[in-house]
Parts: structure tokens; C-alpha cells; sequence
């Protein structure tokens, strides 16, 4: 079962403003990103993922993944797939980190 995480940048650091505005300050999309983490946390938990993909390559490890699938011989383990307790902690993870965003206030 596969999860693909797709908001794995803060771009309101980079393009504020688009983002930041009196009612939607810094503090609000961090706290909108560690909600979205949790949750998606627990609808792959019940779902069983077992592989994490994200939009960026370099945070899933596709550039080596892929070419090691191509190489890959019958009943050798899939590269992509790295277990549900991986995929728990990745999403930890990026939810603990908007968290440490919100301490920046």
C-alpha cells in the first residue's frame, strides 16, 4: 500500500507573499501542516502503508529507488518499500518539524 506525501516544503518561508497575510500568519499554516501530518498519519496507519512516495524525489529516495527497481531480480525485496513503521516515522517527522516552526514565534 503506497502513501504519497506531497507537501513536504514550507513554501510560505520562501513566498511570503503569497501565503502570509494578517489572518494567516506563519503560525497558522504551521499549524495547518502538523494537522494534515497527523492526520494523514493515522489514515495510512488504518489504511497499512507500507511505501512512501512524495512529490519531491530527493526526500523519497526515487533517484536511487528507480534505478534499483530496474535492476531488481525475481524475489528481491521492492526498493520502495520500507515498511509501516518507516512510514509512521517519516510522517512524525514532518509533522515534529512544522511543530518546531510554531516555537519560532
Amino acid at each position: 500500500m503506497v502513501a504519497e506525501w506531497g507537501g513536504t516544503m514550507f513554501n510560505w518561508l520562501r513566498s511570503r507573499t503569497a501565503y502570509i497575510t494578517p489572518e494567516r500568519p506563519d503560525r497558522f499554516w504551521f499549524e495547518t501542516y502538523s494537522q494534515s501530518a497527523r492526520r494523514f498519519r493515522d489514515v495510512v496507519r488504518a489504511a497499512g502503508a507500507d511505501v512512501l512516495i512524495s512529490n519531491h524525489t530527493i526526500y523519497d529516495g526515487s533517484k536511487s529507488k528507480l534505478p534499483a527497481v530496474g535492476k531488481r531480480k525475481p524475489g528481491d525485496p521492492h526498493p520502495y518499500v520500507i515498511g509501516t513503521a518507516a512510514v509512521q516515522r517519516y510522517l512524525t517527522t514532518v509533522d515534529e518539524c512544522a511543530q518546531a516552526g510554531l516555537g519560532k514565534d
